[in-house]
């Protein structure tokens, strides 16, 4: 089982992986990966998107602006959504075929779940 927030943390990390040179087959689950937490998020970043259009305003840069107390709705609302548990149906990564990406302890720490050590 994993959290919402867990997936968010997990994203940019699994697609940092992507991203580096990888065996053709290790890029392959990579990406089938990717595509489950993608699935997985996008009811999540619709609502997050809702949220923002709702309680907040562009800046000149085109960028969201909220007020204190429309940053408390906002995470009051999406407190509970991060915190929900959803199972994911995948092939876990064993971290030998990873070893060649050039990856932080804390990236590590975050796709931990989808790794398993042989």
């Amino acid at each position: 089982m994993f959290t919402i927030v867990e997936l968010i943390n997990a994203r940019e990390t699994l697609s940092k992986i992507a991203n580096q040179p990888i065996n053709a087959l290790i890029a392959f689950r990579v990406g089938k990966i990717i595509k489950v937490v993608n699935d997985e998020l996008s009811k999540f970043d619709e609502i997050r998107a809702d949220l923002f259009k709702k309680y907040g305003t562009l800046d000149s840069d085109g960028k969201p602006s909220f007020s204190n107390e429309n940053v408390e709705i906002i995470n009051k609302e999406l407190t509970p959504i991060l915190l929900e548990e959803v199972e994911l149906k995948f092939n876990k990564l064993n971290i030998n075929d990873i070893k060649d990406v050039n990856l932080t302890t804390f990236e590590i720490l975050g796709i931990e779940k989808f790794l398993i050590e042989e």
